[in-house]
């Protein structure tokens, strides 16, 4: 299990990432049929500065034009030998969701309106009652699947630089602030 400072200290290592990898997650692969449903996904890893690995992802859920805004955008821990733990997802548009453990509480925080964008973080208090990564907050930090990237990128210890071999080269893919809508 991940203690709450340690998931902070993933979140806000730095993550070196190269605009050929952000591309790649702003164009996700052709739809895959699971089940009933296509999505389409992407996924690259980064080594943090502290040598941890960590996966970034996008999925659209749904080719439908309907809700183009049914996405997630997440980070994936992977522990040294062992399974990966997604610390994040931006998520857009989808059914409601509730923060169980906020519920009982009638918190603010205990329910998310439909189509609304929100975040999902793993907390250590989720963990402890197997609601892993099951914490919401809504969020209007983005707007779309690639404003969310950009959030992503921008919030969470992402460095952007178009050295793939890592010799020092960094330069900011947006500029600061400009997932904001204005």
């Amino acid at each position: 299990m991940l203690r709450d400072a340690e998931i902070a200290q993933f979140l806000a290592e730095a993550k070196p990432i190269t605009r050929a990898q952000i591309h790649r997650l702003l164009t996700p692969r052709e739809p895959r049929r699971r089940g009933a449903r296509k999505d389409r996904r992407a996924s690259v890893v980064c080594r943090g500065a502290s040598g941890n690995k960590f996966v970034a992802f996008t999925r659209w859920y749904r080719e439908n034009e309907f809700n183009p805004h049914d996405f997630s955008v997440g980070l994936l821990y992977v522990p040294p030998g062992g399974k990966g733990i997604i610390l994040l997802r931006c998520n857009g548009w989808h059914g409601p969701h509730t923060n169980r453990l906020e519920k009982s509480a009638q918190s603010k925080n205990s329910k998310i309106p439909a189509n609304t964008f929100h975040v999902h973080r793993i907390t250590e208090r989720y963990q402890e009652e197997k609601r892993v990564e099951n914490y919401a907050e809504a969020t209007d930090e983005f707007f779309s699947f690639a404003s969310a990237l950009h959030y992503m990128i921008d919030a969470f210890g992402f460095v952007v630089s178009d050295d793939p071999f890592g010799t020092g080269s960094q330069h900011p893919l947006f500029p600061s602030g400009s997932h904001d809508r204005n």
